[in-house]
């Protein structure tokens, strides 16, 4: 999986720490819990808070347990827990905690805080944010019956009383974090998001269920802070740069294990598609770059990599944006690969949008396909050409245009 992602190679070196990871917290610790209690290692103490209560629906904060019906996740028989109907003009009750290890009061490059959240359903909302600052950015939130991670619903994601998410969050640089939310077969992540500085602290919260006799709750336990265990791909760099002849992307890692490569995909209707696959190194501690051209580029267009582990685990990269401009002149390119068997790619731009035609030929000069004859738009495109029914040697191709012809040759092995 990839662990980090920037857009400059930063080298950094971890102080050296005078106790051990993890730094745990756990309702095993408690006997009661109020404002001010701390007796995990690794954070400050609980900021407890009720928003714009009335005497009858209130929110509180308590120790309990979390039975299997509603997500077991007790340490000796305790889960911390919010539990009410908070009313008011923002009726919502929250439980803060800051960190505060080794020194540190944010969260270190490769660290990850990692808990668990034990979600049963009612018709408000619960969760869980982030904080940097004075800007905190959701996490994980539940309304009524759908579940949202990093803002975006998890429409896949089936209702369960019993749901326990494992939620962990590492922090790659500065300004960037990865997350991961999994909950049984469901895994979100690990996803890039960039924020405005190191975390500091973490908010969980319940909201007004518009039921009087209906109180929400969430329970959550077992907070974590790791020295985050390096990751098998190391990206250091990922780069889209607009030329000629389309988008250039370049990318580096620093090492790699297990490495199976890399899907490149490109946003197309706002979906992500994939348009090529780079092999990976497999297992190596040497630098080594990456790069592909898409030939196909116009316009303003968003990419990312999916690395792809051996065992079929994968994450993401950040996106990177660029803007492609069509090509100023026609351009017939050589297929790739070449020699091939039995398909390959064909490339070419045109500088105006019109008659296309794009042809094959024997030997003998006999047409054996056409593979473009219409109207096209100005740019590049790439048309695949397949030829498992043709016996192998040497064929020709040819591009016309009402004002362009150009004719390559290209070698079929088999």
């Amino acid at each position: 999986m990839i662990k980090y992602f920037l857009c400059f190679v930063i080298i950094f070196t971890l102080p050296l720490f005078s106790q051990s990871f993890p730094y745990q917290d756990n309702a095993g610790n408690y006997s009661s819990w109020t404002n001010g209690s701390n007796l995990g290692t690794g954070f400050n103490a609980w900021t407890l808070e009720t928003q714009n209560t009335n005497g009858s629906n209130f929110a509180g904060h308590f120790l309990g347990s979390s039975t299997p019906d509603f997500g077991d996740i007790n340490t000796s028989g305790n889960a911390f827990g919010m539990y009410g109907n908070p009313t008011g003009s923002f009726p919502q009750a929250n439980a803060y905690r800051s960190f505060n290890y080794n020194s540190f009061t944010s969260l270190q490059d490769g660290h990850t805080f990692k808990m668990q959240a034990a979600v049963a359903y009612r018709n408000g909302y619960k969760g869980m944010d982030v904080i940097s600052g004075v800007d905190s950015y959701n996490i994980l939130n539940v309304q009524n019956d759908t579940y949202s991670v990093n803002g975006e619903a998890q429409s896949g994601w089936a209702y369960s009383q019993t749901s326990v998410f494992t939620i962990e969050i590492t922090q790659s640089s500065s300004t960037q974090i990865y997350i991961k939310v999994t909950r049984g077969s469901d895994v979100y992540g690990p996803t890039a998001k960039t924020v405005s500085g190191r975390l500091n602290s973490i908010k969980l919260y319940i909201g007004n269920t518009f039921n009087s006799d209906n109180p929400n709750n969430l329970y959550f336990n077992n907070l974590e802070i790791r020295n985050t265990d390096p990751l098998p791909v190391e990206l250091t760099s990922f780069t889209a740069i607009a030329k000629g002849n389309g988008v250039e992307l370049a990318w580096k890692t620093a090492t790699e294990v297990n490495n199976h490569g890399f899907d490149v995909e490109r946003m197309e209707l706002n979906q992500w598609k994939k348009i090529a696959f780079v092999e990976g190194n497999g297992t190596t501690n040497a630098p080594k770059s990456y790069s592909y051209t898409d030939a196909t580029a116009s316009g303003t267009i968003s990419y990312r990599l999916k690395q792809i582990d051996r065992d079929g685990q994968f994450s993401y990269s950040n996106v990177v944006e660029v803007t492609a401009s069509a090509p100023a002149q026609y351009a017939l390119l050589q297929n790739h690969p070449n020699p091939f068997n039995p398909t390959t790619n064909i490339q070419y731009s045109v500088a105006a949008s019109g008659f296309v035609s794009l042809k094959v030929y024997d030997m003998l000069g006999k047409e054996v396909a056409t593979l473009v004859n219409a109207v096209q738009n100005a740019g590049p495109h790439v048309v695949p050409f397949a030829a498992s029914q043709f016996p192998s040697g040497i064929y020709f191709y040819t591009l016309k245009t009402n004002n362009f012809t150009s004719t390559r040759k290209m070698l079929l092995v088999k």
